[in-house]
């Protein structure tokens, strides 16, 4: 492995994430919550994703053309045992997400968007959150651990979690730590990120799919 240009590539690609979302802070376009506060763009929020999804694909690719020894982390036959651990933990997102949604529904719901906007932006955002797995408890993650061992891995792995994080709320930074130290748990537990991937769709489509279906009488439409 050229341990040089891994983790140069690496370091561009948390440069290049931070980037965008400061591009898409400036414009009061991050994510959802900002369309249905009346801030923000549902294009710019897309473009957004669309460039994550870029940077963690290239990083991925590059991974693998390096590590194609040792890919068990993505493969698709995970482990069932804890099975019942896993459907727990599901469960428990998507309450957390829902519930999460229901409280900020007052100040999230001024905007309607059309279906064809709603499909779009969950589409990109489904693909985004997979790759965003991939980088994060896939490629960063087991990096590490074969690098410096577990621990540091995590910690690691929690720290630049947290720094992807920067633009957003103080209290979904600080919610990063327990979350980042959860999914770099389960990752290395069932040896696959597909449970990393499973619990983290189901925190953030429960909160996306809890405000969608809680809409307002429309104020503004958007159709791109």
């Amino acid at each position: 492995m050229d341990n040089i240009t891994t983790y140069l590539l690496l370091a561009i690609s948390i440069a290049l994430l931070l980037l965008t979302e400061a591009w898409a802070d400036a414009r009061k376009s991050r994510h959802l919550n900002d369309v249905y506060s009346r801030k923000g763009d549902p294009a710019i929020v897309n473009r957004k994703h669309i460039a994550g999804i870029l940077i963690f694909l290239i990083s991925f690719l590059y991974y693998l053309s390096i590590n194609s020894y040792d890919t068990a982390f993505f493969d698709l036959g995970w482990s069932t045992n804890g099975v019942f651990i896993i459907l727990f933990l599901l469960l428990a997102a998507c309450k957390v997400g829902t519930n999460s949604a229901d409280s900020n529904a007052n100040k999230y719901l001024a905007v309607s968007l059309d279906n064809s906007t709603l499909f779009r932006y969950l589409s990109i955002r489904i693909v985004f959150l997979v790759l965003y797995e991939f980088f994060f408890r896939g490629v960063l993650l087991q990096l590490f651990i074969n690098e410096a061992g577990v621990i540091i891995a995590i910690m690691v792995n929690i720290l630049l979690y947290a720094l992807a994080h920067y633009y957003s709320e103080r209290k979904e930074i600080i919610g990063t730590v327990p979350f980042g130290l959860l999914l770099c748990m389960i990752s290395i537990y069932y040896q696959s990120i597909w449970p990393a991937i499973l619990l983290h769709l189901a925190l953030a489509m429960s909160y996306e799919l809890r405000l969608i279906t809680k809409k307002r009488p429309p104020i503004k439409s958007w159709r791109l």
